[in-house]
């Protein structure tokens, strides 16, 4: 077999979705349907970032929103830090308090 490092063409064509647009995996569904890209809300926060931000402005801790959640902690402690990241906060007060004057995040009741 041939050990160039040349790159090979690819072994089938790019996927085309309606009206021959290239689709990228991310947006394709079960059987390579195309389907809508994620809603984003706040601060380009996934569905379920809203959702950690709402028990953190709640007060809960890693281990209680993931027990509420049914995610692990480790999954919940990497949401905390997208959030933070995407939202430009540096620590969970300062997240609870600007998830609080937002309208589109009403804090959870413990």
């Amino acid at each position: 077999m041939n050990q160039s490092t040349e790159l090979q063409p690819p072994l089938s064509p790019p996927n085309r979705g309606a009206g021959g647009v290239q689709t990228s995996p991310s947006n394709r569904g079960v059987g390579g349907v195309q389907t809508s890209p994620p809603n984003r809300g706040v601060g380009g926060l996934s569905q379920r970032e809203l959702e950690v931000l709402h028990w953190l402005a709640a007060g809960a801790s890693n281990r209680e929103i993931g027990r509420r959640l049914y995610i692990t902690e480790s999954t919940v402690k990497r949401h905390v830090y997208n959030i933070f990241v995407k939202l430009s906060f540096r620590n969970r007060t300062q997240a609870a308090i600007k998830a609080t004057e937002l309208a589109d995040v009403p804090a959870y009741q413990l």
